[in-house]
């Protein structure tokens, strides 16, 4: 069970942070080996099998890679040493090695094991191994593979020390093994057999007098040579910390940046564009008749959205996340803006932003897990991992495809004839200047940043600079996201180049904030404080901010030039839950979300006195607590959609569940019905609150709104439902209401339609609770 107050969960001795699996591990056969069998792994596909492993005596990680010294001057014995020549650190001639051995039995129906395969050789088992191996990927991960015996493949592949974060102390060891199925292979064959081995390499010396020579040639350490092998192997007892098996499945890679002189003269403005598209369409995992959009197809799509002066780079159908990352390196992005944005040189200081998108799809099986899928239309319980009789199968089968995306842009400038990434600080605070040139009266009217026939603008210019230089820096710090969406949506509307990209992303930021100061202030919100004057300005602001995009940016503008006295400045430095907001609602957009995240921590840090009025100067303070909680809750989003997703799924193999399904249109009609009656009750309720002269002025109680009744009530019949105790749920609920049963001024018929709303709302929560 998943405990955040233990750093190591399942307890194996890996804390969780680097734990492949915090929730299990493997004790294996005779603490000596175990045997790696795959079910429904698919053929012409790269298979990375991670592997977490720890010694039953931990002291033995210590051991790793050490060094020992061999006596001076023997050459007596098997192991003879004379020369001076050393191992590592100079410190000695031996070295301790841990390594896996990994046996791999001849199949007919898998010649060559699973390892990757150079070509399409035909492979029987004594077919020399270096006439068929990939050696380009398994020298990556530097493994070797010989040939044994029985045609058996024997493999070995070092194991890399994994450490304690907070410690640096050794807790394990971890290596990845690379397989890819020939398309000829019809299964697995025979299980794969897994063990550690420490290797004890050392440098070995000899002599051999050449004819004629002196007797004593050899007493002289000159003529020894030395060479470094193996001189003996033993076994290590350990067992499975955690094992991850992924199927990759491909990978794309895209490169793009605005060419020189085109568009804005102030900005990369189709670039920003671009960017904001991406998120609304292939970040959000929206669909063309029904098939989700790809990376690949983004530049192909560029016409469609106004965009004619991006060119872009694609790498398509890479191995793995490596060969990604290596598709989107500096080399990479250098070669783009020498080939695509500045063929000539430019002038030292000259700056350009690129924009870096990848698109990775894998499946992956982690130890330990069960998973529900549906094969044939039968809702089936798959266990992922099972060991058994020595042989640890991982069983993809229904398993489903995940694809992930990762979305940012950097800043390099040229100097020295290169193109290194610049410093971002700066970088956003000369963005800063020329923003200024953009955001004009005009174009702040026309995108309704300011009122109509406004004269004094300057802190609605100054607020919409900052909310499009914190996109910016959004935008660098970027979003790793998964790209299936439980509920996709087709990409049906345009998306044209606006007149103004700038300042349509800075509108969407501000009324993201007034959307939300609208919510809050119609769930009956106050503006937290207990001084009455201060609470009936900080109620006025919410109501302004609630009204206007133009206010937000207003409030903006002012924390920008350091004030936070107004009342306009203080609710948005209280802004802090905006993405709760968000997730809640169901409104959450990764980079639109950050932007407003970035925006707030920058007004905390300037606020807080951490810096002046530039980006540049709390950055550093910035930038890592921004990031820190944009990742945190692109986390919560998706997990919020997989969760939905999940319990349709369970819902759909109960039996109540399925009923429940059936009657979801009688239910809507309940809860409208429901509510009908709730605000029938309210109003009588408000007439009886009222003063005697003056019985029929019905009007809503400014203290008692409907929605807020409708929060408190089901919170707490909610509460006291699972708690069985319908009396006070009742008396609960009639408390939401501003009345009592027991004062005696109720009237009877009053009651009785209470009473029948209870009840339909017992009938609700029954259902719910099925």
């Amino acid at each position: 069970i998943p405990d955040v107050h233990d750093y190591d969960n399942d307890g194996d001795g890996v804390p969780d942070t680097i734990d492949l699996n915090p929730n299990a591990y493997q004790v294996v056969t005779d603490n000596e080996f175990f045997q790696l069998d795959l079910v429904d792994a698919q053929t012409e596909t790269d298979i990375v099998v991670d592997l977490q492993i720890r010694p039953r005596n931990e002291q033995h990680l210590w051991w790793t890679n050490s060094i020992l010294d061999w006596p001076d001057a023997d050459n007596l014995g098997q192991h003879q040493r004379m020369t001076p020549n050393t191992l590592g650190n100079g410190d000695g001639d031996i070295q301790l090695l841990p390594m896996l051995e990994i046996t791999i039995p001849y199949s007919s129906t898998n010649p060559a094991g699973g390892l990757p395969v150079s070509g399409t050789p035909t492979i029987t088992a004594t077919t020399p191994i270096t006439t068929w191996l990939d050696t380009a990927t398994t020298d990556q991960y530097a493994m070797s593979v010989r040939l044994g015996p029985n045609g058996e493949r024997l493999v070995t592949l070092p194991l890399i020390p994994i450490t304690d974060p907070t410690g640096g102390g050794p807790v394990g060891w971890q290596a990845r093994i690379p397989y890819r199925l020939q398309a000829s292979a019809t299964g697995w064959g025979n299980a794969h057999e897994m063990r550690v081995t420490w290797f004890v390499n050392g440098q070995q010396d000899s002599c051999i007098p050449p004819a004629n020579t002196a007797a004593d040639y050899c007493s002289d350490s000159a003529n020894w040579t030395s060479t470094t092998t193996l001189l003996q192997t033993y076994p290590e007892t350990f067992r499975i910390t955690g094992l991850t098996v992924s199927e990759h499945q491909g990978a794309t890679a895209l490169l793009a940046g605005q060419t020189p002189g085109s568009g804005s003269a102030n900005y990369e403005n189709e670039l920003w564009h671009l960017a904001d598209v991406m998120q609304k369409t292939w970040l959000e995992g929206q669909t063309v008749s029904g098939v989700r959009f790809p990376l690949r197809d983004v530049d192909t799509t560029l016409s469609a959205w106004g965009i004619s002066n991006v060119p872009t780079s694609e790498s398509d159908n890479l191995m793995d996340e490596v060969a990604l990352f290596n598709a989107v390196d500096l080399t990479a992005v250098t070669n783009f803006i020498n080939t695509n944005l500045y063929p000539s040189a430019p002038a030292d200081g000259t700056t350009t932003t690129v924009l870096i998108a990848g698109e990775e799809s894998y499946r992956t099986v982690y130890l330990g897990t069960l998973e529900q899928v549906d094969i044939g239309g039968v809702p089936t319980i798959i266990t992922r991992t099972l060991f058994a009789d020595s042989v640890m199968t991982v069983d993809f089968t229904g398993k489903e495809m995940t694809t992930n995306g990762m979305l940012r842009w950097q800043p390099y400038a040229y100097s020295n004839a290169g193109w290194q990434p610049t410093d971002l600080g700066a970088h956003v605070d000369q963005l800063g200047v020329q923003l200024n040139q953009v955001f004009t009266d005009s174009v702040l009217e026309s995108y309704q940043l300011i009122t109509a026939g406004a004269t004094d603008t300057a802190e609605e210019r100054a607020g919409a600079i900052m909310l499009a230089q914190n996109y910016y820096l959004a935008m660098a710090a970027g979003v790793n996201a998964p790209l299936q969406n439980p509920e996709p949506e087709e990409i049906g509307a345009a998306y044209p180049l606006p007149t103004e990209t700038a300042a349509a992303i800075v509108y969407a930021l501000a009324n993201k904030v007034q959307n939300a100061f609208a919510l809050l202030n119609l769930n009956g919100q106050t503006f937290p404080t207990v001084e009455s004057g201060m609470e009936t300005q900080g109620t006025a602001a919410w109501d302004a901010l609630a009204s206007s995009v133009a206010t937000v940016v207003k409030g903006y503008g002012q924390l920008a030039a350091g004030s936070n006295s107004s009342a306009l400045s203080q609710a948005l430095t209280e802004l802090s839950y905006l993405p709760r907001i968000s997730i809640e609602q169901g409104t959450y957009e990764y980079l639109t979300d950050a932007s407003l995240i970035f925006a707030n921590e920058q007004t905390r840090a300037q606020l807080g006195g951490n810096g002046s009025s530039t980006i540049a100067s709390v950055i550093a303070t910035t930038y890592p607590l921004a990031t820190g909680a944009v990742a945190a809750y692109g986390h919560i989003w998706y997990a919020k959609l997989s969760r939905a997703a999940q319990m349709r799924s369970i819902i759909m193999i109960t039996p109540a569940g399925r009923d429940t399904l059936t009657r979801i249109p009688a239910l809507e009609n309940l809860m409208i019905s429901l509510r009908d009656d709730m605000i029938e009750i309210q109003n009588e309720i408000d007439n009886l609150r009222k003063p005697a002269a003056s019985p029929n002025n019905i009007k809503e109680s400014p203290e008692i709104r409907v929605n807020a009744l409708k929060k408190r009530q089901a919170g707490r019949l909610a509460i006291n439902y699972y708690l069985h105790d319908w009396y006070i749920a009742r008396s609960m609920a009639a408390e939401a209401f501003g009345f009592h049963p027991s004062n005696g001024v109720l009237p009877v018929a009053l009651y009785d339609k209470y009473t029948q709303y209870q009840e339909g709302l017992d009938t609700l929560e029954e259902y719910m609770d099925r």
